[in-house]
């Protein structure tokens, strides 16, 4: 019979939490914000958009009545070289993300 060495930990994952904001916490830092940029903290924060489907998104791409988000295309940085693009749908596998915005309330 072979042997099988055990790795003591192997099976185990210890990830580092990332800190995430309380609700009170969003509102507070989408006041601080200029009037026009605080719909986009709040999509992110609630919605869990990336940034650059929020910075991609059109007022066309909110359908308020539904209460969905649309995302059809994303700016993407590279911060080593400072390019930045724009991606449509149908050119990454990002897409298909509609998104149900929180019930007002």
């Amino acid at each position: 019979m072979p042997h099988v060495p055990v790795l003591r930990g192997a099976g185990e994952e210890k990830p580092v939490e990332r800190p995430v904001l309380t609700v009170a916490q969003v509102f507070e830092r989408a006041g601080l914000v200029a009037v026009r940029l605080r719909a986009s903290i709040l999509l992110a924060a609630f919605a869990s958009l990336r940034w650059g489907e929020v910075a991609a998104l059109w007022r066309m791409d909110l359908y308020l009545n539904a209460g969905t988000v649309s995302v059809r295309q994303l700016i993407w940085a590279k911060r080593s070289s400072g390019r930045t693009g724009l991606v449509q749908e149908g050119e990454s596998s990002v897409f298909g993300r509609n998104r149900r915005r929180p019930a007002a309330g």
